[in-house]
């Protein structure tokens, strides 16, 4: 593993043609209410009416394009793990964020909810090593915070599917079976991060 390795977040044929039917539909409801106001225009409805489906209207559009809008997104700038000797840097649209170290990772799982799936990762209570923030913008805090409230986990990235989530695994093992051939890079323990590597269904533990 001497150069870095990249997984890279998808949209799941599934949840690609849930986005589509949801962002098709609300982008004619949007449509129709539009063309509506022009009907209640013409039959003297008042200015309530009016507004009201108008403001409907505009709503619709702007929901049924963020559906599509999230399609391109994932299509032409996916999120991706940046598999480094000692630690996992997180990117998203081609910035990258943050850096994970290895020691600081308690275990991580897949997660899949109705709306959305990804890997959750769990954080010691005691780091020796810090997230290393690499974008100043970006507002970790709240990341995880957003993790915590919605997935019950420290750090969650989004449309990163089960085939990711084995791969990541497999890497991981990787470099366990092959740690002595590893040059060690800037971040420290990685030694700890694989000293109590476990397999489950559901969660892989380090």
């Amino acid at each position: 593993m001497q150069q870095e390795v990249r997984l890279v977040a998808e949209i799941t044929q599934e949840f690609r043609r849930k986005y589509f039917l949801r962002g098709a539909f609300f982008l004619l409801l949007g449509v129709v209410s539009l063309l509506a106001c022009s009907m209640f225009l013409y039959l003297n409805f008042t200015y309530a009416y009016f507004l009201a489906c108008f403001f409907v209207g505009l709503g619709s559009l702007w929901i049924g394009w963020s559906f599509f809008q999230k399609i391109a997104k994932m299509d032409f700038h996916p999120d991706e793990i940046i598999f480094y000797e000692n630690a996992l840097g997180y990117q998203r649209k081609d910035k990258l964020l943050f850096v994970l170290p290895f020691s600081a990772i308690s275990s991580l799982t897949f997660i899949s909810k109705r709306n959305h799936y990804g890997i959750g990762f769990f954080l010691k209570n005691t780091q020796k090593e810090k997230i290393l923030l690499n974008d100043t913008n970006f507002d970790l805090l709240d990341f995880h915070k957003n993790s915590k409230k919605k997935y019950r986990c420290d750090l969650f990235f989004p449309f990163f599917s089960h085939g990711t989530y084995e791969e990541l695994k497999e890497l991981c093992t990787y470099l366990k079976q092959n740690l002595q051939f590893i040059h060690q890079g800037n971040l420290l323990s990685t030694e700890a991060f694989l000293e109590n590597i476990m397999h489950s269904e559901d969660t892989y533990n380090f």
